[in-house]
């Protein structure tokens, strides 16, 4: 018995069943259409893996942008409490070669600045780094970004051509 329903594709429990948990249909009855493949739009809608500023990009265009000088960065903040220094960074954000993301690297650099002296030593070994950090761009992690990426895309691939050759799709 395969390990996904042929209807809905939903994960099938370990336990031998005649029904899908999900859409009840019996298992032992293929459809007469299989399941369509997800559409580009769907996928153009959403964020590429959680980047911030992904929205509405296809893989191709993040590819183009990036070529052209698009990177990927992660901004850092510093939240003291006394005599705790929490040094903290933000999701991964994709900057576009034309835009300089000036409002993000200031709001993590002014919470930087009002949060991040109180904590002592420290806070004020910190604050200035990661402000000064911030305001050259943030940290740049394209090229591990780039790699994290493309690899999940191979694992994505890889998945649907496993289920081709299982006839779902």
């Amino acid at each position: 018995m395969s390990q996904f329903c042929p209807h809905c594709g939903a994960n099938l429990p370990p336990v031998n069943d005649a029904f899908c948990p999900e859409c009840r249909n019996a298992l032992d009855e293929y459809p007469a259409d299989p399941l369509p493949p997800r559409s580009e739009d769907v996928r153009r809608s959403a964020k590429i893996f959680g980047i911030v500023g992904t929205e509405g990009l296809s893989l191709e265009e993040l590819l183009a942008e990036i070529e052209s000088g698009g990177r990927f960065v992660v901004y850092q903040y510093c939240v003291s409490v006394f005599f705790m220094t929490y040094l903290c960074s933000s999701k991964v954000h994709f900057v576009r070669s034309a835009g300089a993301n000036l409002v993000k690297r200031l709001g993590y650099s002014i919470l930087s600045l009002l949060v991040g002296w109180w904590g002592f030593p420290f806070g004020f070994i910190y604050t200035p780094m990661v402000v000064f950090k911030n305001l050259f761009g943030g940290k740049d992690v394209t090229e591990k970004t780039m790699t994290d990426l493309l690899w999940r895309m191979g694992r994505k691939e890889r998945q649907a051509r496993s289920r081709q050759r299982r006839g779902w799709s």
